[in-house]
């Protein structure tokens, strides 16, 4: 069964949200559900055209290509005093009007309802203009009718919204004229068809609900694509991109806030930062900092609680169907496609990587100066056959159990042959030591790539640290800097 473009989707589920069903993997199969869903196809709602109500008004403030001020405030006062958006965004083909409201322009609804404002701005059209304003439909060309709107209820909506964002939080405010500032540099307000650039571009395999559809057989399709959102799969790539999306969903279902932000930050990794893969040897500081960048960049305020969530999973510690649906769009998604390539677990890959390696330094010098260059060349050379860890807080960060790190007391090395790379299979007792002695941070990455190399071709441990050994022997160069004898990084 094809499913459905996602805007039709939440579409359905803005208008489910009134009866108060949440959604959950357990009642998605409900007759209810299905029966709600006939009930909103048959009444052609989201297909026939827009209803003139306070919605609509909300949908066209939120399309306008004109409506440019930078803050909210001043965009509330353009809008509530003009009334030339319908016009601009249809007759000169600038633009379509929107589906999705924004949580901010959501939450102002639900005040309007709680207010006995939307009851009384409704009661206001339809007084003043009886049926004409049922229903507006799409092809209309006369737009002298939406000014006449504004002018009536545009300083009560202007001065209404202006009370209610004294209530909301300010991070609210800031999303919404951020996502704005983005629509128009993307390019995405003033685009007439971008309900069909964005099902051509971005949703392949979905077929819209049009008035030719059966309505019966088209609810069991709509009721499916719910599933499919619920469930992940087929959207998971268009909840990744659209966090408005991510946010009704953890508000109308039971989907996990952190699962939506998740996969929405593998999305902006991989748009940022394509060579790097997410479950390899990123260094924990930082993944801490791309975390913090990407908070800033999609206005999250969570950085805290955002970090552990990230950390869990990729320890493979959160629950089974959350970690099922990050893998499977890891999966899915990658551009480097390492994981479809590979048989290893996504979340276990210190029981199924072939080897591991950590770099033991001096806590003085300039080995983090190393570490902080190439730590992405060695994120994407080491794929599934090298886990690096650089310090004792990635081995805690990446392994589940602290038994591991209990080893490391066992381990005896001298700090003269430090800066060095500690290699070993399962176990530290096992494990060897490569001086690395005073290469230069170039050279210490040729080491690392026939480490890699001979990892892939099969080598035994004691066959890669006598080859790396002997290469390092070779390219041992003078270095005139002073022996610093301290303390390594692991104490």
């Amino acid at each position: 069964m094809i499913p459905v473009p996602s805007y039709q989707v939440l579409e359905f589920l803005e208008w489910l949200s009134k009866f108060q069903f949440r959604l959950t993997e357990n009642n998605i199969r409900d007759e209810r559900l299905l029966e709600l869903a006939t009930e909103y196809l048959r009444k052609g709602i989201g297909i026939h055209g827009q209803h003139v109500d306070l919605k609509f008004i909300l949908n066209v403030f939120q399309s306008c290509p004109m409506v440019r001020e930078p803050t909210l405030g001043e965009q509330l006062d353009h809008f509530c005093g003009c009334g030339l958006c319908l016009e601009y965004i249809r007759r000169e083909g600038r633009g379509s009007i929107t589906t999705s409201l924004h949580p901010l322009l959501r939450e102002f609804l639900s005040y309007s309802e709680r207010t006995g404002f939307r009851e009384w701005i409704e009661d206001r059209l339809h007084s003043e203009y009886g049926r004409e304003f049922d229903e507006i439909r799409s092809h209309r060309e006369d737009h002298e009718w939406f000014r006449k709107l504004i002018k009536i209820i545009g300083s009560n909506l202007n001065q209404v919204f202006k009370e209610f964002l004294a209530e909301v939080p300010k991070t609210l405010i800031r999303d919404f004229e951020s996502n704005r500032r983005s629509l128009q540099r993307r390019g995405e307000i003033g685009d007439n068809n971008r309900r069909e650039r964005f099902h051509d571009q971005n949703e392949e395999g979905t077929q819209p609900i049009t008035q030719l559809d059966n309505p019966e057989e088209a609810a069991h399709r709509l009721v499916m694509s719910v599933q499919e959102l619920i469930r992940g799969g087929h959207y998971d790539h268009i909840i990744a991109t659209d966090h408005h999306l991510c946010r009704f969903l953890s508000v109308a279902s039971d989907f996990p806030e952190d699962l939506a932000q998740s996969l929405e930050f593998l999305a902006w990794l991989w748009e940022h930062h394509p060579r790097i893969n997410i479950t390899g040897d990123i260094p924990s500081e930082n993944l801490s900092d791309l975390i913090q960048l990407f908070c800033e960049a999609k206005g999250y305020s969570n950085v805290t609680s955002f970090s552990k969530t990230v950390k869990k999973w990729i320890k493979g510690e959160s629950s089974p169907s959350i970690l099922r649906r990050i893998s499977s769009f890891i999966w899915r998604n990658s551009p480097s496609r390492i994981h479809r390539e590979s048989s290893n677990s996504t979340f276990e890959r210190y029981k199924t990587v072939r080897m591991h390696a950590m770099f033991l330094f001096l806590s003085l010098g300039d080995f983090p100066s190393f570490i902080e260059k190439h730590w992405v060349d060695l994120n994407a050379l080491t794929g599934d056959y090298l886990d690096v860890y650089y310090s004792k807080q990635d081995l805690k960060s990446r392994v589940s159990g602290f038994e591991t790190l209990t080893k490391f007391k066992s381990l005896k090395i001298g700090v003269d042959q430090l800066p060095a790379i500690i290699l070993w299979r399962r176990s530290l007792e096992e494990a060897y030591s490569i001086s690395l002695g005073n290469l230069p941070h170039d050279e210490i990455m040729d080491v690392m790539k026939l480490i890699v190399h001979r990892i892939s071709e099969g080598d035994e441990l004691d066959e890669i640290r006598k080859e790396a050994t002997k290469h390092i022997g070779t390219r041992i160069k003078d270095y005139s800097g002073p022996q610093v004898k301290d303390n390594f990084f692991l104490n």
